[in-house]
């Protein structure tokens, strides 16, 4: 029988909560798997604990390598995939037994290309289940062309399963930005965009943890990196059915903004002019080609995207030394 599912595992620098995560992949159901798992270039226990604990998996692919960052790492796990099914589980967070077995039952009963799951967020042993996909109907069959801002919805890459097919064919990789630097982004809506048979599960399968003082997340650097990210998605688009691509186009700009928004509010002060110009640049060219929908925006959100088209970017940041917008 052939590997029903890939499940890619980065690892760096994650010692404290390794243990958790491999113990929560040998625990799996579903048996037919490979898990990926690959060091990236660790100067702390994790390699050596990654090689003690491999063997309880099972069928476990253990890869060291000198640091390339989270883009290049996963591209590389992407590359040795045998599974009809690809998922992740990032190092620092843990799965119920039943996560691979449940997604891959359902992907094979609606021959589907994507299946998504909510998540629960973990803090100092509690759970907290994050209904990532409430207000869109769970258990049924969909393209997500008919409800494209669904790709509003918070990333959560490692919260279900992608058909390797899919991913082959469409050319879905990550960017390889240096470090960590929301590469995640892009991925989730090259994802929704391609994907054109897709279910999402109510469960919180994965312990998503919210209290690891050194997750990537949490880093002010690469003040640019989410306009790489939504850059990679724009060229995605261009490969897609022209249709298709404008629907999504327009979607993404209300995505965009709230990314920036965030961005925005996490970065230095003296690196905010510059962030501003660029994104300027960026939502006039949206608006230049007719996808850049202001009645579609909140009222809120409305203002502050006529201020960021029509100020100079340091009597922008004046203005706004904070920015909120309505979900």
């Amino acid at each position: 029988m052939g590997i029903a599912v890939s499940v890619i595992v980065p690892i760096c620098n994650v010692e404290r909560y390794l243990g958790e995560c491999l113990a929560s992949l040998a625990a799996q159901k579903l048996k037919d798997i490979e898990v990926i798992c690959l060091d990236d270039g660790s100067t702390d226990g994790s390699g050596a604990l990654l090689d003690r604990l491999a063997p309880s998996i099972g069928n476990a692919v253990v890869v060291h390598k000198p640091n390339s960052g989270y883009g290049a790492t996963m591209n590389q796990g992407l590359g040795l995939a045998q599974g009809e099914y690809v998922g992740i589980l990032e190092s620092d967070d843990f799965a119920s037994p039943a996560l691979y077995r449940d997604c891959y039952r359902t992907a094979k009963r609606h021959d589907l290309d994507m299946v998504r799951t909510n998540y629960s967020e973990y803090c100092a042993g509690r759970l907290q289940r994050i209904g990532n996909y409430s207000g869109y109907r769970y258990h049924r069959v969909f393209d997500p062309v008919t409800c494209p801002d669904i790709m509003g919805a918070a990333p959560s890459i490692w919260a279900g399963l992608y058909r390797r097919s899919m991913l082959e064919d469409q050319g879905i990789r990550f960017v390889e930005s240096p470090g960590a630097s929301f590469q995640d982004t892009g991925f989730s809506y090259k994802t929704w965009i391609a994907a054109r048979r897709v279910m999402l599960l109510r469960s919180g399968y994965v312990r998503y943890r919210v209290d690891n003082a050194d997750s990537s997340v949490k880093s002010l650097a690469k003040v640019f990196a989410l306009c790489e990210e939504h850059r990679s998605v724009d060229a995605f688009l261009a490969t897609q059915p022209p249709e298709r691509a404008r629907i999504f186009a327009r979607a993404l700009q209300q995505a965009r903004f709230g990314n920036y928004c965030w961005n925005y509010n996490r970065i230095a002060e003296k690196e905010r002019p510059a962030f501003i110009a660029a994104i300027a640049d960026e939502f006039r060219q949206a608006d230049a080609a007719g996808i850049l929908d202001g009645a579609a925006f909140r009222p809120g959100n409305r203002v502050v995207m006529e201020d960021l088209l029509s100020l100079e970017p340091g009597e922008f940041c004046a203005r706004y030394g904070e920015l909120s917008w309505e979900r």
